[in-house]
């Protein structure tokens, strides 16, 4: 969002709003952490209409914005990296032949070593998901495995208060130096990491997240070692599939708003 519409009040919000929208009807507006933006209508039926006629929110809000809706990500595994070249994430949304796509993303590893990627698919549909992950879908001749995304498979460290288990974007702590563990040096970022006494040995490290004599990425990190433990023990447990949604052809449309539901499965060892 520009800059010069994030720093708008809830009243200016509604303002814009109520004159972007030829029936009115917004009474409230909140924000939330992730920058989305929750609005109030006076009632069901100006909420309906506003859902059905949502030129307002591009009018409001910029070229940029939509409507949110409730998604169900499932990963896509089985994937060489080599089998991605001169595929945009665009094209592969297309070829899977899915009809619910939000949103595709590739996750290419860092390490030119790896050579196995994975690929995040975003669905509105939880009947569309639960199929995907019971039968694979069928790209460039390959069967390709899908499970459900499950955040605690993934440690995440916040690179404001280097603590882990959340990130930056929802962090309301404040920002630390990744190196000596004080207040964050300047601007922050690399140019603030720059400004650390710990530069060239004048002090020693020490980690915002465990105290150590290091700095918050190191590999050497009690905090980041328990982190990926976590994770590697959650990955025995990880949900396989979607439980079923409704019955009927309102199946796709009722999952969009309903919370998945995982089933788990014990791993084979």
């Amino acid at each position: 969002m520009p800059a010069e519409l994030a720093k708008r009040t809830p009243a200016e919000i509604i303002q814009v709003i109520n004159q972007a929208s030829a029936k009115k009807g917004a009474i409230a507006a909140r924000k939330l952490p992730s920058g989305d933006i929750v609005v109030t209508f006076s009632d069901p039926t100006t909420k309906e209409w506003h859902n059905q006629n949502n030129q307002w929110i591009q009018q409001a809000f910029g070229d940029q914005a939509k409507e949110a809706c409730r998604t169900f990500a499932v990963l896509v595994k089985g994937l060489k990296r080599a089998d991605l070249q001169g595929t945009t994430e665009e094209a592969f949304g297309t070829d899977i032949g899915l009809k619910t796509i939000d949103k595709v993303k590739f996750r290419l590893p860092h390490n030119q070593g790896f050579t196995r990627a994975t690929i995040l698919v975003a669905l509105e549909s939880q009947e569309e998901a639960r199929r995907a992950c019971e039968q694979g879908i069928v790209w460039n001749a390959q069967i390709l495995d899908y499970e459900p995304y499950w955040a605690p498979l993934e440690p995440k460290q916040c690179f404001k208060c280097w603590k882990w288990g959340h990130i930056q974007r929802h962090c309301r702590k404040e920002a630390l130096c990744g190196r000596c563990g004080t207040g964050a040096h300047g601007e922050g970022g690399r140019a603030g990491e720059a400004l650390c006494p710990t530069q060239g040995g004048r002090v020693p490290c020490r980690c915002p997240c465990c105290g150590g004599d290091h700095a918050a990425w190191a590999k050497e990190c009690p905090g980041r070692i328990k982190a990926r433990e976590g994770a590697k023990e959650a990955y025995q447990y990880r949900p396989r599939t979607f439980e079923p949604g409704p019955a009927g052809a309102a199946a796709a449309t009722t999952a969009s708003y309903t919370r998945p539901v995982f089933t788990f499965e014990r791993a084979q060892l």
